[in-house]
């Protein structure tokens, strides 16, 4: 992998508060302290652009989500619109779906 590849330019960013099932921001915390060089926000735009790249997302059931405030991307924003467009999935869902399956990905990177 390439550094280009790997740094994201420079872009508007604005602060959101989302709605995150627990036990997937607490993973997102323990990632980022002490697995990778990037803070959780950083994780979940990361995360939203994997999911875009996939053709079929299904909704799933939400738990004990909790409100956290997330420095978003403004292209990672307008993904999550245009997926919930083509999906019709509320974008609170996307999130959770975009965290589970990048954290599954990040674990598997790691082992």
């Amino acid at each position: 992998m390439g550094m280009l590849d790997t740094l994201l330019r420079k872009e508007t960013l604005s602060q959101r508060t989302l709605d995150i099932e627990s036990d997937l921001y607490e993973n997102l915390i323990r990632l980022s302290e002490n697995e990778f060089d990037a803070s959780v926000s950083k994780i979940i735009n990361l995360c939203i652009y994997e999911l875009a790249e996939k053709e079929q997302v299904t909704m799933r059931e939400m738990k004990d989500l909790e409100k956290h405030s997330v420095i978003m991307r403004k292209s990672a924003l307008e993904t999550l619109n245009k997926m919930k467009k083509k999906y019709n999935i509320p974008i609170y869902v996307l999130i959770n779906i975009a965290i589970k399956e990048g954290i599954e990905k990040l674990e598997q990177k790691i082992k």
